[in-house]
């Protein structure tokens, strides 16, 4: 029931309780002296004031605990209402967070992927050349294979798609990365930018698929550290990016309920 509701009834019942009570008493005939005659609503009220005095004291009471549970049960409901439109607005904007992570993942996989597939023909060359650098200070001087020259290729050239994607990547998507995905994100990043310095230069394009087994040009023992380091980021990203992505799901899906 509503405020102005209870306000009315309370009210009402003040004033059927002066129309029913005030005129006996006011121009109502009192009973003589030896207790005769009368008006009868008077001589009731004179013999029941003390009955009737309690009973609108208890209805007064009453009146005011049912005003307070009205009030109570009023603030309960706009409680209610204000909690579904918070939980409302906290799905719309966990939609909203999903459809950005959802639209990251879906652009930064493929590249992801196709890393990973050339990374198996030329993974254990360039972690040798690297070690090779880093340990005995040694450049690079095997030849190279036609296939290991195309993986190879095929890497930095999807490491530069990942870099110009993330570069057109908007900020509110990265926001939503988590601690470690973040930080794996920031290594691939790094490791990217020392590939696409390191073990690149425009004469090498041409050099892409013919049949030379020399090394591509700007090969070199900081090329092969550097490669290295972006294809194993890019390897332990793509799993903590779906783990990432799945924990998103469970709790969207929880909040949905």
């Amino acid at each position: 029931m509503q405020n102005y509701h209870i306000r009315r009834l309370v009210w009402l019942v003040i004033i059927v309780t002066m129309v029913a009570l005030l005129p006996p008493v006011i121009f109502g005939e009192p009973r003589k002296a030896d207790g005769t005659g009368g008006d009868p609503w008077r001589n009731t009220i004179y013999d029941f004031q003390t009955l009737i005095t309690g009973l609108l004291a208890l209805t007064g009471a009453g009146a005011t605990v049912f005003a307070a549970l009205a009030t109570i049960k009023q603030m309960r409901d706009d409680d209610h209402q204000q909690d579904l439109r918070h939980r409302r607005q906290m799905y719309l904007d966990r939609r909203r967070e999903m459809i950005a992570a959802k639209r990251f993942l879906d652009r930064i996989t493929p590249i992801l992927v196709n890393v990973n597939e050339h990374a198996s023909t030329i993974l254990n060359r360039l972690e040798g050349d690297a070690y090779g650098y880093d340990q005995l200070e040694q450049e690079p001087t095997r030849s190279w294979s036609h296939w290991e020259r195309v993986a190879y290729f095929a890497c930095l050239t999807q490491f530069g798609v990942l870099r110009r994607m993330l570069e057109a990547t908007p900020g509110t998507e990265l926001e939503l990365l988590m601690a470690q995905p973040e930080r794996m994100l920031e290594r691939l990043k790094d490791g990217v930018s020392g590939a696409c310095q390191y073990g690149l230069v425009p004469d090498d394009i041409a050099m892409w698929s013919d049949d030379s087994t020399a090394a591509p040009m700007a090969y070199s023992g900081q090329a092969a550290v550097a490669v290295a380091e972006a294809i194993h980021a890019a390897q332990e990203l793509k799993p903590v990016l779906e783990t990432w992505y799945a924990e998103l799901e469970h709790d969207f899906g929880v909040e949905k309920h």
